[in-house]
């Protein structure tokens, strides 16, 4: 398999999901929207999308959050999801209908060459939070929105507070995590965690949504000025 574009920093996260990360996510797709619905009907909400915009889906997986965009944007609008995984973005394709303003992209965000100023939306269900270094890849981002476009993501809280995220979570049946997450009882907060402050000018909107007792994701949001 020919592993995208990606910058050096963030190579460990393209070869996880362009192998067994990405296979596992692809088998237990149903189940994860399902568990994952409520995150993303909450950003659906607060994103807002409207007919005709252009929006950006990031770390967009299997699609659900791009198709579900797709028909709020449609006809005149677009939606480009781009994800680093070649195996979830084969499934994306696969279940598309047709005539939906949506495309898919392979790439690792932090270096992907948006259209200047195209879009009007940033949406994201837990795909910004891999960054090596946040910042970088945000002013990567920052370059393919219109000025007062919309930013609207949902990010883990560190994993001490998700065992879902951990390798010893018990849901039955769900894919264990990345193996590489440390135990954080005994670590800093994880770079790409919630409580990360490398990206500045955003407020949270939910600092305690329940999922399920395991699960406490945040929600966050900000106009791009």
């Amino acid at each position: 398999m020919t592993l995208p574009p990606t910058d050096e920093r963030n190579a460990a996260q393209s070869a996880h999901w362009n192998g067994p990360g990405g296979e596992r996510w692809v088998s237990h797709q149903r189940m994860l929207d399902a568990l994952l619905a409520e995150v993303a009907e909450l950003l659906m909400e607060r994103a807002a999308a409207r007919a005709g915009e252009t929006v950006l889906d990031i770390g967009c997986g299997a699609g659900t959050t791009s198709i579900a965009l797709a028909r709020q944007v449609a006809p005149s609008g677009r939606v480009l999801g781009v994800d680093i995984s070649a195996p979830l973005l084969e499934r994306a394709r696969q279940h598309v209908p047709g005539g939906l303003p949506v495309e898919f992209a392979l790439g690792d965000a932090t270096v992907y060459p948006f259209e200047p100023a195209g879009a009007d939306l940033l949406f994201s269900r837990f795909g910004v939070m891999f960054f090596a270094e946040p910042a970088r890849s945000f002013v990567n981002l920052r370059g393919g929105l219109r000025p007062g476009a919309r930013l609207v993501f949902a990010c883990w809280r560190e994993p001490r507070e998700n065992p879902w995220l951990t390798p010893t979570s018990t849901f039955r049946g769900c894919p264990r995590s990345d193996p590489r997450i440390r135990d954080s009882s005994r670590s800093p907060p994880s770079r790409g965690s919630a409580a990360s402050s490398n990206v500045r000018d955003s407020a949270p909107l939910s600092s305690s949504l329940s999922i399920c007792p395991l699960m406490s994701p945040r929600a966050m949001a900000s106009t791009v000025r």
